[in-house]
């Protein structure tokens, strides 16, 4: 399994190992400049809907998976990193997904979920024939052949088909979160509902049998004195998985509408899920949200937003909770030093290491008013300023021209060890939005960017 290293995305650690010799020039921060690039024979697709940066074949430069969301294509992209500060289009990488050209991946996370030292990638793809948008989708393991391609494993996921008539009624889940759960040696998942802030929905922990296969657990909570048995973790509106506790085990966070945030704290054995409930006294109908390091301590703090305002015109804040050290979250907005930022409606939030002091900082992705003619939206980067403080310094490094960024990546795609940034930004001409803002941004090491254009073949 490859090196973790400070990125989280909503969650979880995106797996890095450093990679690749410095790319192409690229302008100041906030220039324009087209997502295709002059010269280059592969043109990426216009609507990306998920991305990840990841070592997939083991040769210590990162690569990057992308979800294609033109419904064009029946499978995936992903492009190897060249020793030369080039990307390659590998040939027949994935297999044909869930409904074919008109499947289309909004989430990637990756793990060796069969312990073969290969990287494997679990996706989730949603059916979008016209229709039935978004009313069907599949959770989709492909386990790594170690050369940058992959075999199609799905079958070994039970209930990996949503809606399920047993487990859910769900039409798809919007995250997958990878960790060892139960302590096992065997990396886990947790599917992470789309239901925004709906209270009644749940989240289903999966756990691998030590094969790479697959299958919803039974959990065991216990709330102050009562202990009881569920399919699901109830009331979600979003899931992340840190130590919130500080003794080494990696617990679940819950956030849901006019809930408490509910810390998890993890008690599990082998083949069993056991967590300790514990409740914060801030409640917050978190959609969005990332755990977050602030401090360079490893307390892990929290950053969220209910992430749709509802309007093209109007936002709705983020919000920074202080992790007491045991798991209870306190609400408290002194985090943002430049004032409390706002989105209208925020697709995904990550957080990194990306002024290489020791603390994360945290870009949110916001691509606006989700209904046609998406006028977009500006994203936000929020910079560590060493002190424990979000900065916002989006203007001077990304810019702040309304865009459509479904989403991002972080990871380091220079063999500098610094975390560059690629935006998943729609670049279609009929949307109101901006098509000219770069996805490729560069880190010079403090947290400063800078946009380029590698050649892509």
């Amino acid at each position: 399994m490859p090196r973790t290293r400070g990125i989280r995305t909503l969650l979880w650690i995106t797996s890095t190992s450093l990679a690749l010799a410095a790319c192409g020039g690229g302008g100041g921060g906030g220039s324009s400049g087209s997502s295709s690039g002059s010269g280059n024979s592969v043109t990426l697709p216009q609507l990306i809907t998920a991305s990840l940066i990841v070592d997939v074949n083991g040769d210590g430069r990162n690569d990057i998976l992308i979800g294609n969301g033109d419904n064009v294509n029946s499978s995936d992209l992903l492009l190897i990193n060249n020793a030369d500060g080039s990307l390659t289009a590998k040939a027949n990488a994935f297999p044909p997904h869930f409904k074919g050209a008109y499947g289309t991946t909004v989430a990637f996370a990756t793990g060796d979920f069969n312990k073969d030292g290969k990287t494997d990638v679990l996706a989730v793809t949603v059916d979008t024939t016209p229709g039935n948008y978004y009313g069907s989708s599949r959770i989709q393991l492909y386990l790594g052949n170690g050369d940058g391609t992959f075999t199609d494993a799905s079958s070994n996921i039970s209930h990996g088909l949503w809606p399920d008539a047993t487990i859910n009624s769900v039409a798809w889940p919007v995250w997958l979160r990878v960790a060892d759960l139960d302590g096992d040696g065997f990396p886990d998942f947790i599917a992470v509902p789309a239901g925004g802030a709906n209270p009644a929905t749940p989240a289903f922990i999966y756990l691998n049998d030590g094969t790479g296969h697959f299958s919803p657990a039974q959990i065991s909570i216990t709330s102050g004195t009562q202990t009881s048995t569920s399919t699901a973790l109830p009331n979600v509106a979003n899931a992340l998985i840190g130590d919130l506790d500080g003794d080494g085990r990696l617990d679940v966070m819950v956030t849901g509408s006019g809930q408490p945030i509910i810390a998890y704290l993890n008690r599990s054995t082998p083949g069993h899920l056991n967590f300790i409930a514990k409740a914060s006294p801030s409640n917050g109908a978190l959609a969005q949200s990332v755990l977050v390091n602030l401090n360079g301590d490893h307390v892990l703090h929290l950053i969220g937003t209910a992430g749709y305002s509802g309007s093209q015109t109007t936002t709705v804040p983020l919000y920074a909770y202080v992790n007491d050290g045991t798991g209870v979250f306190h609400e408290d907005e002194t985090v943002f030093s430049t004032g409390q930022p706002g989105v209208v409606e925020s697709r995904q939030l990550l957080a990194g290491d990306l002024t290489s002091s020791g603390r994360d900082s945290v870009f949110v992705a916001d691509h606006g008013w989700d209904q046609s003619p998406f006028p977009g939206e500006r994203s936000w980067y929020l910079k560590n300023d060493g002190a424990g403080h979000l900065a916002d310094a989006t203007a001077s490094n990304f810019g702040t021209i309304p865009a459509y960024t479904h989403g991002a990546a972080l990871g380091d795609l220079h063999g500098n060890g610094y975390i560059d940034v690629f935006m998943n930004n729609d670049t279609s001409t009929g949307l109101a939005a901006s098509s000219q803002v770069p996805r490729f941004w560069k880190n010079d090491g403090k947290g400063n960017f800078t946009s380029y254009m590698p050649v892509i073949n």
